[in-house]
């Protein structure tokens, strides 16, 4: 499941770095992967937009999670492909 993680300056800034931080300990836990944003202007609004890769198990439940610890704006998990 993809989840979009979008944080504050100081946590992007953080998690960019692999500093130790709690959102970086909740995406190991879930056993997610953390991509970095697609740009390396770190004054761009999409250098806070990460993409996380979780187990579809537990993908809802790390959005929810992640979307309420500090210095996260927002976070959602994109909703499953489905046929028209």
């Amino acid at each position: 499941m993809q989840i979009t993680l979008i944080a504050s300056a100081a946590l992007a800034k953080s998690l960019r770095d692999g500093a130790a931080h709690p959102v970086r300990a909740a995406i190991t836990k879930a056993k997610a992967t953390l991509y970095p944003p697609p740009t390396d202007d770190t004054t761009s609004a999409m250098a806070r937009t990460f993409v996380l890769e979780a187990p579809d198990r537990a993908g809802a439940a790390l959005a929810e999670a992640l979307a309420a610890m500090p210095g996260v704006e927002a976070c959602y998990a994109k909703p499953a492909d489905a046929p028209p």
